[in-house]
């Protein structure tokens, strides 16, 4: 599967620094957008990467005025990508990476598009080896995982060959429990990327939204808040 990380970044459009720095100028606004209230007040907060890719996440949020950030992934070319940018990266299984560092170093541990790559016994041992990370006072684990309360969860979950598995919001608030974390809150990300026309386009999006919610509650009696095929999960530890 490591041939596969390898070749993913390519996959995906990422060949160089100047496409990450391409992908943070489109997408720093909706992270400020969807995240603005539970990134540190603190822009020298220690902030850690799971997982890093070429560099997006933390492009972004130096972008955002954030420095004391650091990445670990498993592939050696997404790492050269990063370090091109300046980010401080490393190429490690960030699991194993995460263990070694001492107990409450880290005001945020991200985790994008990650846990879906992860056995379930590697997930509960990474969401308590994250919370013994976190520092007690504020630290959050912030998650991109595929939803799987959607019916078009399979947009995100089988777009990638070493993606495992899925959760629900209801199973991932469990497992986070479980793990010492106080449980969840989950964030839709369609409005917060929504680019041009803005109040239009989100507009529609949550008129849409209300009304297939409404539709599916009253065929399935299922409760669905969030559609999209992707959410973002926050979770503080206890």
């Amino acid at each position: 599967m490591l041939q596969w990380y390898e070749f993913l970044s390519f996959a995906r459009g990422i060949e160089s620094a100047d496409d990450v720095r391409r992908l943070t100028d489109y997408y720093a606004v909706g992270y400020q957008l969807l995240l603005g209230k539970v990134l540190p007040a603190d822009k020298h907060a220690p902030i850690y990467d799971t997982g890093c890719g070429p560099g997006l996440t933390l492009n972004i949020l130096r972008t955002l005025g954030y420095h004391n950030l650091e990445g670990t992934d498993l592939s050696a070319s997404a790492v050269g990508i990063s370090r091109e940018l300046g980010l401080n990266t490393t190429q490690s299984n960030s699991i194993d990476d995460l263990a070694s560092r001492p107990d409450g170093s880290f005001s945020r541990i991200f985790a994008v598009d990650f846990i879906e790559h992860l056995e379930k016994p590697d997930l509960i041992r990474f969401l308590k080896v994250a919370r013994t990370k976190l520092r007690s006072q504020d630290g959050m684990l912030i998650l991109r995982c595929p939803n799987g309360d959607s019916p078009i969860v399979g947009r995100h979950l089988f777009n990638d060959i070493t993606h495992v598995w899925t959760y629900t919001s209801t199973a991932l608030s469990g497992v986070l429990m479980m793990s010492g974390f106080e449980g969840a809150i989950f964030l839709d990300e369609t409005g917060p990327f929504v680019r041009r026309r803005r109040w239009l386009r989100t507009l529609i999006i949550k008129c849409a939204s209300t009304m297939i919610r409404l539709l599916i509650k009253a065929a399935t009696r299922e409760n669905i808040e969030i559609l999209a095929p992707s959410f973002w999960v926050v979770a503080a530890g206890k």
